[in-house]
Formats: C-alpha cells, sequence, structure tokens
C-alpha cells in the first residue's frame, strides 16, 4: 500500500510555494508505523532491472518528493512502477514529433490506476450529462419554468449563455495582470471543482479592480453536500455549476478564515466521509448573482470569454501524458472525451503556430511548469471545450450574455 500523502494545496494559507508542496507531500498515513530509507535500498539493488545511474535517479526522486514507503516490499514495487514511467518519459521525449514534453513528477511513481483512483473523478461526466450545457434549454425549462413563481422555487438561480461579441484579444494570460492566486494541491481529494470555482471568482474580482483574495475551497468541499441539497460530494467529487449554486446563496468566507485541511485530504479515507461544515455567516466576504455557461464545444466563444475573464472548464485527464506532463502545447492524436477532471482556463495564445489554452491545474506545482500548463485549441482536446462556465459578479456590466440557449441562434464554428 502507498503511504505517502501526495498532496496537492497549500495548508490554510499559512504558506505557499515549493517548499509548502514539498513539506505537505512527506505526509504519511497515520499506519506506516515503519518506513523504510531510500538510501538503505539503494545500496542493494543486486538483481533489480535498475542501473546505478537509475537508481541514484529514484534516490534523488524519493528525496526530491520526501517519499516514504513502508517496507522494502512497497519499495521494490514504487520503483519498478518510477521505472516503467521513467521509460515512458524518455521515449516520449526523444520523439522530435511531439508539441510538448512530458516529466517525472511527484505522481511518477503511481501507476495510471492508482494516480485515476487519487486524482480523477471518473463521475464528472455523468454530471456533465444532467447539466444545462450538455441537455441545453429543455433542463432549464424544467427546473426552473418560465414563470417568476417557478423561478423562484428553483432558487432565484441567474443562469446565462454567453453571448460572443466578436471581439477579443489574439492572445490573453490573466497571470501577468495578478488575477491568478497561487497553485493550489488538491491531494486526495477530488477537490479540483471548488478551486476551479473559487479561482474564477477571485480572478474576476481583480478584474472589476478589487485585491485579490483567496477565497475558501474547503468551505465549498465540506459545505455544498447532499445535507445540503447542493448534491456535491466533498472528496468523491462535485461540480463547478453546483458549487456556483451553492455560492449563490451562501457567500464564501476567506481562505484565511477556512483554509484547505490538507493532512485530512492527503489520506485516501477522505473519499470515504463528509468533513464537518464550518461556515459562519458573518465571516463571508464574497457573494455570487448566477453564472454563465458557454456553448458546448464552442472553443470560439470560450476565447471569447476568456479573453474578459478566467473561466472555469473539465477535461478528460486519464491519460499518462497529461498525469506527466511537463512543457509545451499538450496534444494527442486521439483523446477520449470522458470528463474527470476540472480546471481554470488562465489565457490563450500562439506558441510554434500552434493555438493554445492555458490553464491553472491543482496538482501541486511539480506538475507541468510551476502548476500551469498548454492545451492546443480550436480541436477540443480531452473534450475541454464541452463544459465551461463563469460566474457572475456583483456589479459586473461587462457581461455578453443572453438568457436562453436559443437566443445564440446556430454555432459558428470558425475557428478563432
Amino acid at each position: 500500500m502507498v503511504v505517502l500523502a501526495l498532496a496537492c494545496s497549500f495548508a490554510a494559507a499559512m504558506d505557499s510555494g515549493a517548499d509548502v508542496d514539498a513539506s505537505i507531500i512527506s505526509m504519511i498515513d497515520e499506519e506506516a508505523d515503519t518506513q523504510i530509507d531510500s538510501t538503505e535500498m539503494v545500496q542493494s539493488l543486486e538483481g533489480s532491472s535498475l542501473g546505478m545511474d537509475d537508481a541514484a535517479e529514484f534516490e534523488a526522486f524519493t528525496r526530491r518528493h520526501s517519499k516514504k514507503y513502508k517496507d522494502g516490499v512497497e519499495y521494490k514495487h514504487r520503483r519498478a512502477v518510477w521505472k516503467d514511467n521513467l521509460d515512458f518519459v524518455r521515449k516520449w521525449n526523444s520523439d522530435g514529433g511531439s508539441s510538448f514534453k512530458v516529466g517525472m513528477n511527484e505522481f511518477a511513481d503511481l501507476t495510471d490506476d492508482e494516480f485515476a483512483a487519487s486524482y480523477l473523478n471518473t463521475n464528472l461526466h455523468e454530471e456533465y450529462m444532467q447539466s444545462e450545457t450538455f441537455m441545453g434549454e429543455s433542463l432549464l425549462q424544467e427546473s426552473a419554468g418560465t414563470g417568476s413563481e417557478a423561478k423562484a422555487d428553483a432558487g432565484f438561480y441567474d443562469i446565462r449563455w454567453h453571448k460572443n461579441t466578436g471581439k477579443e484579444p489574439d492572445s490573453a494570460d490573466w497571470t501577468k495582470v495578478g488575477a491568478i492566486s497561487e497553485v493550489n494541491n488538491q491531494a486526495k481529494c477530488f477537490a479540483c471543482y471548488a478551486f476551479a470555482s473559487t479561482g474564477a471568482i477571485e480572478a474576476a474580482l481583480v478584474i472589476q479592480g478589487k485585491p485579490l483574495r483567496k477565497l475558501s475551497a474547503q468551505q465549498i468541499v465540506d459545505c455544498s453536500t447532499p445535507s445540503s441539497g447542493f448534491m456535491n460530494h466533498g472528496c468523491k467529487g462535485g461540480t463547478m455549476v453546483k458549487s456556483y449554486k451553492y455560492i449563490i446563496k451562501n457567500g464564501l468566507m476567506p481562505w484565511t478564515d477556512y483554509g484547505y485541511r490538507t493532512e485530512l485530504n492527503s489520506r485516501p479515507e477522505c473519499k470515504l466521509m463528509y468533513a464537518r461544515c464550518k461556515y459562519k455567516k458573518e465571516k463571508v466576504v464574497q457573494h455570487i448573482d448566477g453564472y454563465v455557461n458557454i456553448r458546448k464545444g464552442s472553443e470560439k466563444d470560450m476565447a471569447n470569454a476568456a479573453g474578459m475573464r478566467p473561466i472555469s472548464a473539465a477535461i478528460d485527464a486519464h491519460h499518462r501524458p497529461f498525469k506527466l506532463y511537463r512543457s509545451g502545447v499538450f496534444s494527442l492524436d486521439a483523446c477520449t472525451t470522458h470528463l474527470t477532471h476540472g480546471l481554470l482556463i488562465v489565457g490563450y495564445g500562439t506558441k510554434d503556430d500552434k493555438k493554445y489554452w492555458k490553464v491553472k491545474n491543482s496538482w501541486g506545482t511539480s506538475w507541468g511548469d510551476g502548476g500551469f500548463g498548454l492545451v492546443v485549441r480550436n480541436e477540443n482536446m480531452c473534450a475541454i471545450g464541452n463544459w465551461a462556465n463563469y460566474p457572475i459578479i456583483p456589479d459586473d456590466n461587462s457581461l455578453s450574455t443572453v438568457a436562453s440557449l436559443s437566443e445564440l441562434g446556430d454555432d459558428d464554428d470558425t475557428p478563432f
């Protein structure tokens, strides 16, 4: 059993940066009474498939990411998994035809299935198939009706659709204007939906001229659970849309008052329980009025929206190259479309004649370029264009929206 905790978030906003990531990753499960020192194992590698150079690299990997294993059997198993991933990285990067590189990040001692079990929400796609974006107008009409009484019963949700203005910059990068908070590390909790939601709100407020303030993702994880009526499922996963609905009604506390509980969320057991909600109404610092859906599969509309503000989106991240992504523009010849992960689109542009989305992930700073990555644009790569939306901030007069999908007319799918 893996006894390390691959943490992916900063602890309660007390610190930030790579040092925090390293300290979080070093946390181990309580049942690990005995760990084996990696130096001892490297000194006894007879019969191993690793050469001494690889053995030294593995030792460096365990130290860099503060890996701790229960015993020699576990150590050898992790070493074999790491070697398999190392072979994959070397082969991939030696191929000059790829537009991106992969690397040995903190997940390199996990098999693809182990990684998926800890970091990917396989139920997210089912949520998507029940969403307004997938089902279109029919779901909104069924849930909200057309009269004011029906809308009141539905919870006063202001749900709109993005209307393309036809005007957007050639490129955008919201990280360069101080609108994006530090990279988070969700750990073994499927909290990507909470980080994508709070990140979109944080950025929208900065664009309004307000200072950057980190908001509580843990509040969404703890308090938008089924017992609240909003039907997120804590560390078992949730959606950005359900999170926005929760925030409309309850608002958000700041990260400083309700920080991310990394130790609890670093253990597999976090998916088996709901943590106690510690919401305090008097501590709330931000509400939203509603949210805006972007038409399914329209990357042209996505770019138009992302030129105005960061947007939350979902992607199918169940691919080893994405798990080990390091740099360049991520693009696969074939990618499945089963949505498993939420992230924040913080910009777009062109690199080496390849158009891309710039995304902020929530897997810590060892993934990608300090936690950020580029995904090819206008190919709906891994379904990144299928389920995107953004929050409506009070007093935001810059929105370009309509009340119904039918008002948008036919989609102009000419690439931007």
